[in-house]
């Protein structure tokens, strides 16, 4: 036991040889960055080169200092409105100012990210100070990564543009390791506020980069670029997202019990109420579109916008805000699992603003399928898992793909779901109650 006990017990440096590694790695550097500036002199090379090797060298000591500089870095700025900036850059782009060959069509960010993730690897693996943390999108994020990386390899194998393949789907690599880096190195609440809070902060000083661009711009290049055109279209896809939260939040926060007994107390019906909650998500939509109109001053001071176009995109926003909340209230009314609701009325939302385009979103609600989620929850024993046979993964898969190409907004596998979510609906409420305690019950 012992020996197996000392096996475990992560090696500790001794106290010597630790600055004597400190002091060469310094040594090292020292000579290696400065053998860099005398060679680009009077380029900015060797110090943006420092940077680069100094978040590396964090990530293995300080990670979440090292998360929140590479947050920082790759959000403050970028390739349009400043040329020289080189962390979104490749190396072989002549405008940066970490150019270093033709050949190296790799960013600095997938320097610091794969690098950087090799080595805080390497370190959590040899100090043993901390627990591998999964969170609850890990196995998600790798089966997306894994379809991503399989459909790659499919587009190659037909004949596909391998570089072009590379390029647009690179970023989608990203994924699983921002993922894992921002769930072990922030632990708790605050670390995951200042986070979000730094990434704030990178976005404001973009802002005023990108004004400082536009104030540099010569006045013909100004002519045109005063519409509203980007900002209009752009309110539609983050107001969709927006309502999708806000309509499951409506309903989850009714739960508590102060609310509940303070609602019981005041004169008004069920509807009332409702309608109360519905009338107040879409007042805060308004206030919410109410406060962009910084931008449309910025807008008519800079030229002449044609103001008629962009009120009606504005009370067009506001109308289909209303209407998306109410798809999205109806939804979230209908599932006691506010993150099935969320499902659900963003892909409904997400599905309508598509429609027309070619695009096709499709939302799967399976039912009780053959798997082995079942025994690991526990649940394979209730009356329901009895009652009715489960359908396939196979035969679930096959009727999700074929509601996908036909582009059904909602499909429910199987007669006997159907029926269940149809019976769901006539039913009253207490007997619904009896119905699913008896089904979810033990056999």
């Amino acid at each position: 036991m012992s020996l197996v006990g000392n096996a475990l017990q992560p090696y500790r440096v001794p106290p010597i040889v630790r600055r004597v590694l400190e002091y060469a790695t310094v040594i090292f550097g020292t000579l290696v960055v400065g053998a860099l500036a005398w060679k680009t002199v009077p380029t900015p090379y060797s110090l943006a080169f420092l940077v680069l090797v100094m978040l590396l060298a964090l990530f293995a000591t300080k990670p979440l200092l090292a998360l929140h500089l590479t947050v920082f870095f790759t959000l403050v700025a970028d390739g349009t409105t400043t040329k020289w900036y080189p962390m979104i850059k490749n190396l072989s782009s002549e405008e940066s100012i970490l150019y270093t060959h033709d050949a190296l069509t790799i960013t600095p960010l997938e320097v610091v990210l794969f690098g950087g993730f090799a080595l805080w690897g390497l370190w959590h693996v040899a100090t043993r100070r901390q627990t591998f943390v999964r969170g609850q999108f890990f196995w998600p994020i790798i089966v997306f990564s894994f379809f991503v990386f399989t459909g790659l390899l499919w587009g190659i194998g037909r004949g596909g543009d391998i570089r072009a393949a590379i390029w647009e789907i690179r970023p989608f690599f990203y994924l699983p390791i921002v993922y894992i880096l921002v769930v072990n190195c922030c632990r708790t609440r605050i670390q995951f506020r200042r986070l979000l809070w730094t990434a704030v902060g990178a976005l404001f000083i973009h802002a005023l980069f990108g004004i400082g661009y536009w104030l540099a711009l010569p006045e013909i290049e100004k002519i045109g670029a005063e519409g509203l055109g980007e900002h209009s279209s752009s309110i539609h896809m983050n107001v969709v997202i927006l309502l999708a939260i806000m309509s499951v939040l409506l309903k989850g926060c009714t739960r508590t019990s102060r609310f509940v007994l303070c609602l019981m107390t005041l004169p008004i019906s069920p509807w009332e109420a409702i309608l109360g909650k519905f009338l107040a998500a879409w007042a805060f939509i308004g206030v919410a579109l109410v406060l962009t109109f910084p931008m449309w001053i910025t807008v008519n001071s800079l030229g002449k916008p044609d103001n008629g176009v962009i009120l009606a995109s504005y009370i067009g926003s506001f109308l289909m805000a209303g209407a998306y909340l109410a798809v999205g209230s109806a939804a979230s009314a209908l599932s006691k699992n506010q993150v099935t609701a969320f499902v659900l009325s963003f892909t409904e939302a997400l599905w309508e603003e598509a429609r027309g385009t070619g695009v096709h979103v499709t939302c799967l609600c399976p039912g009780p399928t053959e798997s082995q989620f079942h025994g690991r929850a526990g649940t394979d024993k209730t009356r329901l898992s009895k009652a009715a046979k489960p359908m396939t993964s196979m035969a679930v898969a096959k009727l999700g793909y074929n509601a996908f190409q036909s582009n059904k907004r909602v499909i429910v596998a199987g007669a006997q779901n159907k029926l269940l979510v149809a019976a769901t609906r006539m039913m009253p409420r207490a007997a619904l109650l009896r119905l699913v305690r008896t089904l979810q019950s033990p056999a």
